[in-house]
């Protein structure tokens, strides 16, 4: 079921600040939405999401022919935002009540996702990181044509991005995937839309991304120099002495000042 996601002429204003997308077209695929603090990512999410409405603009879906506006698009969309709330029951209790499913499909997402150990717990007594897991695990269970994600590797280890990492990509093709995030990931080997101050500057994929978000500290000659790890993979025979990550932000910036920004993925 592909899906193709139109933006056109939306402004939201909400004070001084002002979220304006001239033009936007995204086809089905894992789309993330990176930017700075205040830059505007969780506004647009949830405005495509019919959550917030524009103060001017549309937001259309083509759903398998269907025409869908962003007011009946929350039908077809399994979404986790950072102020979501659920009912205070039983974690498995919640899982079969949003999921729609028995005991055994239960303990499977379960493991799935690490959860085996609080199903007897009222969600609210869980900790953050635990609320977002089964928040997460509600809406990747969902069968829905699309999928949106507000900062879903915030309060969670290092091995839950990585179980959450394999199942964005394993995703069927078809599925219009929306990922609001500033942590690094795989997922950006997908396509960036980059939010600043209010509207895109960037929309498209960048070579080999996350290599060039890492410098690696080379000594040769008694003497250190820091070289991207794109160009350290393919040198041999060196001697690393450090590593260090740089701003996502930062290598987008330098991005958008030398590339034309294609508004259509």
């Amino acid at each position: 079921m592909a899906v193709k996601l139109v933006v056109e002429g939306l402004v939201k204003r909400f004070g001084r600040f002002t979220l304006r997308v001239d033009k936007l077209v995204l086809n089905s695929g894992i789309h993330v939405i990176i930017g700075p603090n205040g830059s505007g990512k969780t506004t647009l999410l949830k405005i495509l999401a019919g959550l917030l409405r524009p103060d001017k603009g549309r937001v259309t879906y083509e759903i398998n022919n269907l025409t869908v506006d962003s007011y009946g698009v929350l039908k077809y969309t399994s979404i986790v935002t950072t102020d979501m709330s659920l009912p205070n029951v039983w974690v498995a209790d919640l899982l079969s009540l949003f999921l729609k499913t028995g005991q055994d499909s239960i303990k499977s997402i379960a493991r799935e996702f690490n959860l085996e150990s609080i199903l007897d717990k009222r969600y609210d007594e869980l900790s953050s990181g635990y609320k977002k897991r089964v928040q997460i695990a509600i809406a990747l269970g969902k069968d829905t044509p699309i999928l949106m994600l507000d900062e879903p590797f915030v309060n969670v280890d290092s091995r839950f991005i990585s179980i959450l990492e394999d199942k964005l990509l394993a995703m069927p093709s078809d599925r219009l995937i929306l990922v609001v995030s500033h942590v690094p990931s795989r997922l950006l080997n997908k396509n960036i839309i980059y939010i600043s101050d209010g509207s895109i500057a960037y929309s498209g994929r960048v070579k080999r991304v996350l290599e060039k978000l890492v410098d690696v500290a080379v000594e040769e000659n008694n003497k250190v120099q820091w070289i991207g790890l794109d160009r350290v993979l393919s040198m041999t025979s060196l001697k690393v002495v450090g590593v260090r990550v740089n701003s996502i932000h930062e290598l987008l910036e330098k991005v958008t000042s030398t590339r034309q920004t294609p508004m259509e993925a």
